[in-house]
């Protein structure tokens, strides 16, 4: 085993017991297009210590090419085009939005698909 292994693998069962003291939470919930359709589903699970976020698209559901991603400080889609009732970015004081924007990034920016 190569010493990086042994590192990973030490790392881990330190955090092990760590991670098992917060108990997992799972939400699923659609993502809207600009014309108010259900366009996939976005699924987090996480607890105190780490957040994993998995995006589904669906066929045909976005245009050929890079999408920004980010998420909103509520989650209301219900005015499609707008999305004023989604609120602003999640994001800090002093932030910009773009994950590669040099006074960037906000905290709820993900990367590119």
């Amino acid at each position: 085993m190569k010493p990086l292994a042994y590192v990973a693998l030490f790392a881990s069962a330190l955090c092990a017991p760590a991670l098992a003291q917060s108990p997992i939470v799972a939400v699923e919930a659609p993502i809207i297009g600009s014309k108010g359709e259900r366009i996939g589903t976005a699924r987090v699970r996480g607890n105190s210590n780490v957040t994993v976020v998995r995006l589904t698209i669906n066929p045909g559901g976005l245009a050929p090419g890079w999408h920004g991603l980010h998420f909103h400080a509520v989650g209301d889609c219900s005015d499609p085009g707008s999305f004023e009732l989604a609120k602003g970015h999640v994001t800090s004081t002093g932030k910009q939005h773009g994950l590669l924007n040099p006074k960037g990034p906000h905290e709820g920016d993900l990367p590119n698909i």
